[in-house]
């Protein structure tokens, strides 16, 4: 007797894991929702007017300071609802400069915000992010006298001079050897060799680097690049930096070590008793690791606000040469009076360096201090205990109640000021390096740094014809503020209009496979195709617009759909089934060299010629394909002809096809059947084999039919290939090809140029590498026909990945890098070429085996949607990962996509059958195999 014990539950109430996950989900959106309530409308803020958004989550504000355009944000937002505006939870923004005094100055201000904490450097709090004033005055008071205006003048004149005639020699000797000449990377030596020399003792005399790749440059841009996390919670902060640690390029990290090896010298360069800033700290008692994090944050803190302010002067004195005539001729007098005046003394010079950090705003940010316990009162406003409050320097130094004009370069606004109320209030509301007892503790140092640079600037006359690249500097607003790229926008247009083509080739590639095997006719398509070709190229010719050139590229995608899919199609209507993958070798071959060769082309014949006669070798192209589109014989026509006019030497089996066509056709034995005996109701055994065969296969010729009221219409041939894994793993494979190709198409160019220089010949030089290896492509479809597409392809993606990793390694100009980036693109281009040509035979194949229509046309059309897909993804990743992440980072997700193809290929891809006859032991009896097979089927179905 089995006891059994049932259980109390009802099943519909039994404990599982997806119920406790639903429930855990249930009440976590449902707390979401009630804390969102409550500090959109029951918030001690919640009377603060601001975005919904920003009330109910902080990641809004996190959100807005990692796109960069935070400042921009804030200054919209301002706009719209007023002076006081909630940013998040517990952040407050007050556009009022007269709000400064009780925020940053009154009673020394209120403490820093806990937001400061995540610039900490290696667990210790410097003079720059310490909240605490007890802690912070320890480190600052052992250095202020270092940036006192009387030691400056004494100690440190001598040294700024010197580097400001430096750097006024060097723009000039730039200006002579080349055309552009890149200021941002002068002024950060600028600043660094006065830095580093009148602080610590010990220069790293980077005037004698080349400016264009300073050793420590890379560390100073990753710090400020990591204030883009700067609104998050400490731990997040330096999780995400080790994070994006990861992705940075190896020169960024070449750079941090180059930082390190200079601190430790500052370190070993400590002599107790004098008067460099590590002396003094620790002569104040500070540890040795103290120290070094002081040192550390204080190189970095006095550079890189004072170069960015410097460059960005220079860039309005060039976009305003009548301001830089009169500021040369303001010095040129000065030397020529008999009791000149220091830089700093002469009203013009004060009032360019004054203007020019008005609109520069090297601190664009709020600057935000935490409300102390007895809260703050502005106008209306009753901010309580703990509220984030600041002001946005960006927004007050825009002002045009304060700055007329605000964004215009005037610097007479600050001689020619009409009243005293006036003059008051522009001093106010002027704060680059902050305001109160916490502003930057070298903010005298740096204005006399600027003041010396722009006297040799105009003394030297260094600037004169000097016409800027851009009107206005594209600047990303995080904590300091930083220069965007000046090749963001070609980057961002290029790969967007790339992508705009492959996403229309993808989306009505299925259709033109399914139009095309409902024709009679391969060569009306085509021709089809070529007429929006030529039409997209022309107006990519004759268009000035954006809206122009995307019509463009949607037509060319429309092209590409049509003869990328037909084209293939035709290919295996005309070549004999175990030469396929050859035969794509061959397509591969010439889609290869289209691909590659045409920036190599079009970047020559740019240089030489000029960009019209690059657009009439593609007219002439397109003719050339017309008349020889027009002069195409398909394979079914020329069955029509007459055996007469076909080649003598046809092989043989085309002379036993075509005698099989016009042999008359054989009659057909009828199965006689009344109501009282069917054929088969006598034994079998009595048959001979060939009269079973004889039967079944009379019974497979005639396919018995359900009554046309049952039957549903045939659905496209492209929903039955989808359902076929081996069609699946080849989309992928072709996917990741198009994705890794057009990448390169996208982003290899620019590249190059930005690293060694190269003008457009040169840079479409570089693709060369990246195109030989695909003459190799019909032997690898030779060895895809005979061995299958498994191993070239997963060979092909597994010898990819490292070429593509070690990408991350050039970096720099020179020699060597140039013949290694060569190398890898040669490896990489091989590898690709190994996955192109087999898959495309691999397709061919799929549809072959398949029952049924062979609508090669749909599976080329399926072949043209992934890698239209590809052509898609590849310059939008290509694009966005370059400009957010970096060279090494790209390289990196390249290795890894290839890594993860070569598994998906490696383990789903079937090896292909050698040949169906080996089945049997000869053709003969595979014959009988199929006809047994066809006829028990058709004898089945209809039961």
């Amino acid at each position: 007797m089995d006891i059994i014990i049932s259980s109390s539950l009802p099943n519909n109430i039994s404990p599982t894991v997806a119920q406790a996950i639903m429930f855990g989900g249930f009440f976590i959106l449902l707390f979401l929702t009630i804390r969102s309530i409550y500090r959109a409308y029951f918030h001690p803020l919640s009377h603060v007017p601001g975005p919904l958004p920003a009330k109910c989550t902080s990641l809004w504000l996190a959100w807005s300071n990692y796109k960069g355009d935070h400042h921009l944000t804030v200054h919209g937002l301002h706009h719209r609802y007023g002076t006081v505006v909630r940013l998040a939870p517990w952040e407050v923004s007050i556009a009022d400069g007269a709000a400064q005094t009780a925020i940053y100055s009154e009673r020394r201000g209120f403490n820093k915000s806990p937001w400061y904490q995540n610039f900490d450097v290696d667990g210790h709090e410097t003079i720059f992010s310490s909240t605490s004033p007890t802690q912070r005055n320890r480190s600052a008071k052992a250095v202020l006298s270092l940036f006192s205006a009387q030691n400056i003048q004494h100690y440190a004149s001598d040294i700024i001079d010197h580097a400001a005639a430096t750097l006024a020699r060097r723009v000039k000797a730039q200006a002579a050897r080349q055309k552009e000449v890149d200021l941002l990377p002068l002024a950060r030596a600028f600043a660094m060799d006065i830095m580093a020399t009148y602080l610590f003792h010990y220069s790293p005399k980077t005037f004698d680097e080349d400016t264009s790749k300073l050793s420590v440059s890379g560390y100073i841009t990753a710090l400020a690049a990591a204030s883009r996390f700067w609104y998050v919670p400490k731990r997040a902060f330096f999780a995400l930096c080790a994070i994006a640690d990861f992705f940075v390029e190896p020169e960024t990290h070449r750079s941090t070590h180059a930082m390190k090896a200079y601190v430790g010298g500052v370190m070993a360069n400590i002599t107790p008793g004098d008067r460099s800033f590590q002396g003094l700290l620790a002569d104040a008692g500070l540890s040795r690791s103290q120290i070094k994090a002081q040192c550390q944050d204080s190189f970095y803190a006095g550079v890189d606000p004072t170069y960015f302010s410097l460059a960005s002067i220079c860039h309005l004195l060039a976009s305003n040469p009548d301001k830089y005539e009169l500021l040369c001729e303001t010095v040129l007098c000065n030397d020529a009076s008999p009791s000149p005046l220091k830089s700093s003394e002469l009203p013009y010079v004060t009032a360019v360096a004054k203007e020019g950090l008005r609109l520069a705003v090297p601190l664009p940010g709020r600057l935000p201090r935490s409300v102390p316990p007895t809260g703050y009162i502005y106008d209306s406003y009753a901010l309580p205990s703990g509220t984030s409050v600041g002001v946005p320097m960006y927004e007050i130094h825009l002002n045009p109640s304060t700055f007329p004009k605000p964004t215009e370069f005037l610097p007479e606004r600050w001689i020619e000021t009409k009243s005293r109320e006036a003059t008051e209030a522009m001093n106010r509301d002027w704060a680059p390096f902050g305001k109160g007892s916490r502003a930057c503790i070298a903010r005298h140092m740096a204005m006399v740094e600027i003041y010396t640079a722009l006297e040799h600037l105009g003394r030297t006359r260094a600037l004169e014809g000097a016409r800027p690249k851009r009107k206005q500097l594209d600047v990303m607003g995080w904590f300091n503020a930083v220069v965007a790229s000046d090749r963001g926008d070609v980057q961002l247009w290029s790969s967007a209009l790339l992508a705009l083509c492959g996403g229309t080739t993808s989306l009505l590639s299925p259709l033109c496979g399914y139009v095309a095997d409902h024709t009679t006719s391969r060569r009306l398509p085509l021709l089809i195709g070529l007429i929006f070709l030529a039409s997209g190229v022309t107006l990519l010719c004759i268009g000035t617009s954006l809206a122009f050139l995307a019509i463009g590229r949607v037509l060319e995608g429309l092209s590409a759909a049509m003869i990328y899919t037909v084209g293939p199609a035709l290919i295996v209507d005309t070549v004999q089934q175990k030469n396929i993958a050859q035969a794509m070798g061959w397509v591969g071959w010439a889609m290869t060299i289209g691909t590659i060769i045409s920036p190599l082309l079009r970047g020559v014949v740019f240089d030489r010629t000029g960009y019209r006669t690059v657009f009439a070798i593609v007219f002439a192209l397109i003719g050339i394909d017309t008349l020889l589109r027009l002069g195409m014989i398909e394979k079914k026509t020329a069955k029509r002809w007459p055996l007469a006019v076909l080649n003598g030497r046809r092989d043989e089996e085309t002379a036993d096809k075509r005698q099989c066509e016009l042999r008359p056709p054989l009659p057909e034995e009828e199965v006689k059947t009344n109501d009282s005996h069917h054929p088969f109701e006598k034994s079998t055994l009595a048959l001979k084999d060939s009269d079973l065969l004889s039967i079944l296969s009379s019974l497979s010729s005639k396919t018995l039919r359900l009554p046309t009221k049952f039957q549903k219409p045939p659905a496209p041939a492209t929903f039955a290939l989808l359902t076929d894994i081996r069609l699946l793993v080849a989309l992928w494979a072709i996917f990741v090809q198009a994705t890794l190709t057009t990448s390169f198409d996208a982003i290899l160019a620019l590249f190059v140029q930005l690293t060694f220089n190269w003008h457009a010949t040169a840079a479409g030089l570089c693709f060369l590498p990246l195109l030989i290896p695909a003459f190799f492509g019909p032997m690898i479809g030779h060895l895809g026909d005979k061995y299958g597409a498994k191993w070239p392809a997963t060979l092909g993606f597994l010898l990819a990945t490292p070429a593509f990793i070690c990408l991350r390694f050039v970096t720099h100009n020179s020699l060597a890098q140039k013949v290694l980036l060569c190398a890898l693109l040669a490896i990489a281009g091989l590898a690709l070429t190994c996955v192109l040509v087999p898959m495309m035979g691999e397709i061919a194949a799929v549809v072959a085996d398949r029952k049924g229509d062979k609508a090669y046309a749909q599976g080329y059309g399926l072949f043209n949607l992934a890698f239209g897909v590809g052509m898609t993804v590849g310059p939008l990743m290509a694009g966005y990962v370059r400009d957010r992440c970096g060279w090494a980072a790209l390289t990196l997700v390249f290795g890894c996509l290839s890594a993860a193809s070569a598994l998906v290929v490696g383990i789903w891809t079937r090896r292909r059958r050698r040949d169906r006859g080996t089945w049997c032991k000869n053709q003969e009896e595979f014959q009988k195999t199929v006809a047994l097979i066809c006829g028990g089927f058709n004898l089945y179905y209809p039961l």
